[in-house]
């Protein structure tokens, strides 16, 4: 589950996932920073702290955030907000991992849907959801 005090690692974790792909704005650290303090605050809906998660590992340097599943109520209905994944632990089944336990959480909650919004062109996204059973509603 993920904790208030994992901002920092959170940040870096995204800006180092995103960096260079389709879904890369250019944003800075603190801007990074920003979005995860905002995504705690509510500013993507209500996260869903127990349903969420965030993956550690530990090296030589110490612990390090490597995957967060990370899950809001967005509308009243649950929302995958942020799936991240360190750029060296991809393709490994982090993501798809966290995203079936994450769904499992929900369906013992009695809650049958979880929505996502993916960036057209985001190949390996789009294939991640589709073999988990997401549709396209465009």
């Amino acid at each position: 589950m993920p904790q208030p005090s994992d901002a920092d690692a959170l940040a870096t974790l995204m800006l180092q996932a995103y960096r260079g792909t389709i879904d890369d704005e250019g944003e800075t650290p603190e801007e990074t920073l920003g979005a995860v303090q905002q995504l705690f605050e509510g500013g993507f809906g209500a996260l869903l702290w127990a349903v969420s998660e965030v993956i550690d590992d530990f090296d030589a340097a110490g612990p390090r955030l490597i995957s967060a599943t990370l899950v809001t109520l967005w509308e009243d209905r649950p929302l995958l907000a942020f799936t991240i994944t360190a750029p060296d632990q991809q393709r490994q089944g982090l993501a798809r991992a966290g995203m079936q336990r994450v769904m499992n959480r929900l369906r013992a909650g009695d809650e049958s849907e979880l929505r996502l919004v993916v960036t057209r062109g985001n190949v390996a996204a789009e294939a991640l959801y589709a073999s988990l059973g997401f549709v396209d509603e465009a």
